[in-house]
């Protein structure tokens, strides 16, 4: 029998964290064993309570969302982070990604979504709202173009499971040494599939990269 997905939030709305709380508790295999107010409680908790996935608001008092997901990075690397919250401001999805978190999901999202997001970013993958995943499409595609032209159906994937993971994290702006850091490889290797992706893809630069991305369901 495997072990649930260990869940800590941090959210300064305790109506919500009750809230939040209830709807997990229907998620199979899935448990909360810490709640918090701010990002700074949920830190100090997480020596009694350690997690797999902490669950964040971006709007908090003494550490935020963003501030809270710099320090889990460096303090419990092996936790992924979750960003839930109402706010779709392009830079600040960007710095929240940047900082490591692994989703980004918006509070008008359904249940649904919101299991799946769990699900994907404790195993370590990415799942975005699709506002939030609209809004990044605004950011990389070019002007008048929309992810939405691109099903994922219609998406033949020539690469392999690793490059894809790389395609995935190119996408998301991290540099060679950080994606080697990552995926525990030399940022050698990590320079040699770029070039074996972009070859197979058959696209000249990154832009073309992350708009396989989007294609593919790589930022989702």
């Amino acid at each position: 029998m495997s072990l649930p997905i260990r869940v800590a939030i941090a959210d300064d709305h305790q109506l919500f964290i009750d809230g939040l709380r209830e709807v997990i508790a229907r998620m199979e295999g899935v448990a909360v064993v810490h709640t918090a107010g701010n990002g700074a409680e949920l830190l100090e908790g997480l020596a009694d309570h350690p997690c797999d996935l902490a669950v964040l608001d971006i709007h908090m008092p003494v550490a935020d969302g963003l501030q809270t997901t710099r320090l889990l990075r460096r303090q419990h690397p092996h936790t992924k982070v979750l960003i839930l919250t109402m706010n779709n401001e392009i830079g600040l999805i960007r710095h929240v990604l940047e900082a490591g978190a692994l989703g980004y999901v918006l509070k008008t999202s359904g249940k649904e979504d919101l299991e799946r997001a769990i699900r994907r970013v404790a195993a370590g993958l990415t799942f975005f709202s699709e506002a939030v995943a609209a809004e990044l499409a605004r950011q990389y595609l070019p002007e008048g173009a929309s992810a939405v032209q691109f099903p994922k159906a219609e998406v033949k994937t020539p690469l392999t499971e690793r490059e894809r993971e790389i395609v995935a994290l190119i996408a998301r702006e991290y540099s060679s040494a950080e994606i080697a850091n990552l995926l525990f490889i030399s940022p050698a290797t990590v320079d040699t599939h770029r070039k074996n992706i972009q070859h197979k893809l058959g696209v000249k630069n990154i832009v073309g990269v992350v708009k396989y991305a989007f294609r593919a369901g790589l930022m989702q």
